[in-house]
């Protein structure tokens, strides 16, 4: 990988529901970096309409269903009325060659799928509530042409997290282990897309089956922790990372962003090595009060 200028891509997956959301992001995108980096936005086939407006000359869009093999099919959603009453159904669920398989765990897959196929030395996971704040800076991303690996030691030990460790230890193959050191979770998380295709040919050489089926098999696992262990921790990788704990997205988490004071305070804490935020869609703001954080961390970003 060129160690001065490297080819970056940003990926979101999205859907209808966050429309309005991945829209602020896009426009973020192109404010925000050079017009050589590729935006591709991975949506449901039947979202593909919906997300059209945003496609240009650097934004694609594309149906998730053709990154996905054969087989691999969303059920439709029953009425309200019956998902009411089954909770199990007020989820998106998939028919795959394995069974039946959650949303949650599909969306892992597409992701990974996505990251394979993006024709960059690294790429930017960004969700579709996030947004770019200050110009992208390409060599930060891969210092001395190491691709940057978000990993911050002796956090994330969480009950709810170590089975995603364990799960990822056993998928690549590795003594069984409930964690790997680090936490790996985030916001604008890189990969750097030949070590994802790597990391799924191990899987695959583990399983002794395609690596779609794999992770379909698994009721749980975290495609940010299995890539984290992958790359930083499991000696396998062909290609060298840079550890860092610094997250590059200022996240909501943890503030509040519902009152005039909340907000101040949360703009107050950007810090240097921010390149986005995220509001949370949780939150439930509506975009007017979403634009106005963004700004605001705009505004900030650009005095530090």
């Amino acid at each position: 990988m060129p160690a001065d200028t490297p080819r970056i891509g940003i990926l979101t997956c999205s859907f209808a529901g966050d429309f309005p959301l991945c829209r602020t992001l896009a426009r973020s995108v192109e404010r925000f970096a050079e017009p050589d980096v590729l935006h591709r936005i991975v949506v449901p086939r039947r979202d593909l309409a919906l997300f059209g407006s945003l496609a240009g000359p650097r934004t694609e869009i594309i149906a998730q269903e053709t990154l996905l093999p054969r087989g691999f099919l969303n059920l439709p959603r029953p009425p309200g009325a019956i998902r009411r009453f089954i909770p199990a159904l007020r989820r998106e669920i998939y028919l795959t060659p394995v069974g039946l398989v959650r949303g949650w765990i599909m969306q892992q897959i597409v992701k990974f799928a996505a990251a394979a196929a993006m024709p960059c030395d690294v790429v930017i996971h960004a969700d579709s509530d996030t947004c770019l704040i200050r110009p992208l800076d390409p060599a930060s991303l891969a210092p001395g042409g190491r691709v940057r690996l978000y990993a911050l030691p002796g956090e994330g030990r969480l009950d709810t997290h170590l089975p995603w460790h364990a799960a990822a230890a056993e998928l690549l193959g590795l003594p069984p282990c409930d964690y790997f050191g680090a936490d790996y979770i985030g916001s604008l998380i890189t990969w750097n897309p030949e070590s994802v295709r790597a990391l799924l040919a191990r899987v695959e050489s583990v399983a002794g089956r395609p690596w779609t089926r794999a992770l379909a098999r698994r009721w749980q696992f975290s495609e940010y922790i299995l890539y984290g262990a992958y790359a930083g921790r499991s000696g396998l990788c062909p290609m060298p990372h840079a550890p860092s704990s610094r997250s590059l997205c200022h996240s909501s988490w943890g503030h509040d962003v519902h009152s005039p004071e909340g907000v101040a305070r949360f703009v107050a804490a950007l810090e240097p090595h921010h390149l986005g935020a995220d509001v949370q869609s949780t939150e439930g703001l509506d975009a007017p009060a979403r634009e106005a954080i963004f700004a605001a961390l705009e505004a900030r970003a650009a005095e530090l």
